[in-house]
């Protein structure tokens, strides 16, 4: 599969720089895909739709969805499996006292599971972890 993986701020960055425009002529010239998981959807979508301030960034990804450019996956068993084992290994890594430190969030973690699950090109992160 063709197919690129992009996490939140990945894609919040190239909204805010109006960048998702460039993505129209990479897949115009490939049958390159570009996927997005259910919690990147409503990291970068639904909660900022409820902050005026980060509503435009919103529409602009929504807009990408509604109109083919990106494709939100839905998790499969396989999907799920690899998400659970993923947030193992980063959030009970380390501790504070007997607490486990939360690494990942689920973003990221849904997106690192789909980029092994469809077994996809790339995948789009930018966090530091």
């Amino acid at each position: 599969m063709n197919a690129i993986i992009f996490d939140s701020s990945t894609l919040i960055s190239l909204s805010e720089k109006c960048f998702l425009r460039l993505l129209m002529h990479v897949q115009e010239h490939s049958d390159c895909r570009f996927l997005l998981s259910q919690s990147v959807w409503e990291e970068s979508v639904e909660t900022p739709n409820r902050i005026h301030r980060f509503e435009l960034n919103a529409e602009r990804i929504r807009e990408a969805v509604e109109t083919g450019l990106m494709e939100i996956v839905h998790p499969t068993q396989e999907t799920q499996k690899w998400a659970v084992q993923i947030e193992e290994w980063a959030n009970h890594s380390f501790f504070i006292g007997k607490k486990p430190l939360a690494i990942l969030q689920a973003g990221e973690i849904e997106t690192m599971a789909l980029y092994l699950s469809l077994r996809a090109d790339a995948m789009a992160i930018d966090e530091r972890t």
